[in-house]
């Protein structure tokens, strides 16, 4: 009950100061005006009405009160006073502010009126029903305060009840108690109507209010989005254009040097130029789409729209691209149906949608399948265009993004592209007139259909092109991603390695700078490196982030949770740079990052080091007492004083974190080059290899014979970064520094 009252009492409050608002008050004004007009209006109708209808019954109208056979006049030219003044008011600034005040005293004149009326007549009877009417003419006419209804059936009751008291009519009988209690009732009831009709105006203000200011939000966002797609349309362009003068002078000396010259070169040097040309003619590819779109957005692109033939154009297209298709082992066909097939396009923006449409099919058919290209008449008097593959259809996830720019893919499929092919198909069918749509998907396979306008022109001559556009998404040459040996000896010494990446291209280039320092076998996917580490057991997994299907991260936590490869070195490629990718790469168990674009001389480095770290596990030492004295590694005499030679510095330092291999050739005598050239010789470790050899031994007796925890014995081997000091033992030892230390002590 309690909480009751007090939730009354705080919308009490609240309503009482509701026109404190601007917004709200200028509302009540309003409603307060129209209220007036429409009571001063049906106020003087209904008033006319009710003298007409007495004088056309034979009754008089006279100003005598004490005349009882005659209509008096004085209270209705009052009510007929009243009414005109609501009209006057009614358009007025002050009449509308103050309407409320203004129609509260008109009730009260009209009752004191009529209460004059009853008393003059000897009758205290009628006076309830003008009390009645103008509570409720009142209460209806203009929305009132709380406090202003109440006080306004205070008065009104104080205005009929009092006056009838002193009536010797009321006092010998009992009307009195009657009329109070019927006034009293009727007061409340309207109390309650009117203070509900306020809460809710004022409930319905609010929530239009809070609309107005969303849709305001929204217009602010939209234009904000609008100023943003502006900017980042000006920035691709001009980035695009920044980017022709350098595509320019790296396509060019290679096609100098490829064209006449491509069979003298050496196949070593042949296959990183092709490499290259075949991705700057891609980057070239995708700044002109770049600035495609950014002419589309900006309203600037120009179509060179005439008659053409749809059907005789695609079947020029469907020629051009037939070398894609039989690299990528699919047969490309096209089909006309219908006797015309006339329309008018621009034959180089047509050329683009039928070469991304078809690219994109072919890209998702297996080797094997067919894609179809076919043209014909549709409905109401359009053309269709259909490509069909017989890919494995498309997700119900990316259907409603498929045609949205920087959309890639369908799952299971390599990342090959930009995302903007099928936006820029659509943009350009759009222009045209046309639709576009993914007709039918499923496992059978794809069908995009384009719809355009037919036209009854004679169709013109397709003229020739220069040079026909295969979408920056479309590798040029698709090579096999099953497991390759890389050509070695199996039983060679050289360390295997696993090199994951979807881009056949990225796999080359990889291949190129690791043959002859290990044997390679490459994956397309996560799984496929999955596979293939189960079945070699590689030294070394080298692996893209971002793949399709099982992506680099994915296969790290895989191949940690595998208890007999859980200890293979992982190095994730990152075409990324963020800090997330790397948290997220290191929690699931890689061992190192490298982002693209990379040096390759920095990564082979990285390789090295991880596989030589994890030939110390298969060395079987006995790893307590490795640190100082390796006894595993054989040496000549003169080797071994240079080996002792070099333990005995490095061991002198292993505190200290900056001590490293330039340091090391300094106290040797000897430069870098040389000292790695030795220590190789000797040992079969490179000195960075050597010296961390040590850290990781010493850090292993001191853990073994519990002197110190494991953040202790990494700060006195030189790792200021536990972690990372954890990170390194693990890829040592197989086991984490406190598994060691317990195992050891056991």
């Amino acid at each position: 009950m309690r909480a009751a009252l007090r939730r009354l009492q705080d919308d009490w409050v609240e309503l009482d100061g509701a026109e404190r608002d601007p917004g709200f008050r200028d509302l009540v004004a309003d409603l307060t005006g129209r209220g007036m007009r429409a009571a001063g209006l049906a106020g003087l109708i209904a008033l006319s009405l009710y003298l007409l209808s007495y004088v056309l019954s034979g009754r008089e109208l006279s100003f005598d009160w004490a005349d009882k056979t005659r209509i008096v006049l004085w209270d209705k030219l009052l009510i007929a006073a009243v009414m005109s003044a609501f009209l006057w008011l009614a358009g007025r600034p002050g009449g509308r502010r103050f309407g409320r005040e203004l129609v509260a005293v008109a009730a009260v004149l009209v009752c004191l009126a009529s209460v004059l009326d009853d008393r003059m007549n000897r009758d205290v009877t009628f006076s309830s029903a003008w009390f009645v009417l103008s509570l409720f003419v009142a209460a209806g006419a203009v929305p009132l305060k709380p406090r202003q209804i109440a006080l306004l059936c205070a008065v009104l009751f104080g205005t009929l009840v009092i006056p009838v008291a002193t009536a010797p009519e009321a006092v010998s009988g009992g009307s009195l108690r009657t009329q109070a209690v019927f006034f009293a009732a009727v007061s409340v009831f309207v109390f309650a109507i009117s203070v509900s009709l306020y809460r809710a105006r004022y409930r319905l203000y609010q929530a239009d209010r809070r609309n107005r200011q969303l849709a305001e939000e929204n217009a602010a966002k939209a234009d904000r989005i609008e100023q943003v797609e502006a900017l980042k349309s000006r920035f691709f362009a001009g980035i695009t254009h920044d980017l022709r003068t350098p595509l320019s002078l790296i396509k060019g000396p290679l096609d100098d040097t490829l064209g006449p010259h491509l069979e003298e070169l050496p196949p070593t040097l042949r296959a990183p130029l092709e490499i290259a040309r075949r991705n700057a003619a891609h980057l070239g590819d995708l700044a002109d789409d770049l600035l495609d779109l950014g002419h589309i957005d900006s309203g600037k692109l120009v179509l060179r729209r005439a008659p053409y033939d749809l059907a005789d154009a695609c079947a020029r297209y469907v020629v051009d691209l037939q070398p894609l298709a039989e690299r990528h082992g699919v047969t490309l066909t096209f089909a006309a149906r219908g006797p015309r097939t006339t329309c008018e396009f621009d034959p180089d923006r047509m050329q683009q949608v039928v070469a991304n449409l078809v690219s994109n099919a072919v890209r998702y058919t297996p080797p094997g399948g067919t894609v179809t290209v076919s043209v014909g008449p549709g409905d109401a008097g359009r053309l269709r265009l259909d490509v069909r593959d017989d890919g494995p259809g498309i997700p119900e996830g990316i259907r409603d993004t498929l045609f949205e720019r920087f959309t890639q893919g369908r799952e299971g499929h390599a990342r090959t592209g930009f995302g903007l092919g099928l936006a820029i198909a659509r943009e350009f069918v759009v222009l045209h007139g046309g639709t576009i749509e993914v007709a039918e998907t499923g496992p059978e396979g794809t069908v995009f259909r384009v719809e355009l306008p037919a036209a009854s022109a004679e169709p013109l001559p397709i003229p020739d092109r220069h040079r026909l556009r295969v979408p920056a998404a479309l590798p040029a040459a698709r090579e096999d991603a099953a497991p390759d040996p890389g050509g070695e000896d199996p039983g060679s010494a050289l360390p295997f390695i696993v090199v994951a990446d979807d881009n056949p291209d990225m796999r080359a280039y990889l291949r190129l700078h690791l043959e002859g320092r290990y044997r390679i076998a490459e994956a397309a996917s996560g799984e496929q490196a999955l596979a293939l580490v189960r079945a070699e057991r590689p030294d070394l997994v080298l692996s893209d982030v971002v793949m399709p299907g099982m992506d680099g991260i994915e296969l790290c936590r895989s191949i940690r949770s595998d208890p007999e490869r859980h200890t293979v070195p992982i190095v994730l490629l990152t075409a990324g740079g963020d800090a997330a990718t790397r948290v997220r790469g290191l929690a699931a168990g890689a061992d190192d990052f490298l982002q693209k674009p990379f040096d390759a001389e920095a990564l082979l480095a990285r390789l090295e080091n991880l596989v030589e770290l994890r030939k110390l596990l298969s060395t079987g030492a006995p790893y307590g007492s490795i640190a100082v004295a390796p006894t595993q590694v054989h040496v000549t005499s003169t080797a071994a004083r240079f080996v002792e030679q070099v333990k005995a510095i490095v061991e002198a330092h292993l505190a200290d974190s900056n001590f490293g291999v330039e340091w090391l050739a300094d106290e040797v005598a000897i430069s870098p080059r040389q000292l790695q050239r030795r220590l190789r010789d000797a040992t079969r470790l490179s000195a960075a290899g050597f010296i961390r050899w040590m850290r990781l031994g010493r850090a292993a007796q001191l853990l073994a014979s519990g002197a110190r925890n494991v953040s202790e014995a990494a700060y006195d081997v030189g790792f200021h970064d536990a972690d990372h000091f954890a990170q390194l033992f693990k890829q040592a030892y197989g086991v984490s520094p406190s598994e060691y230390a317990r195992g050891t002590r056991a």
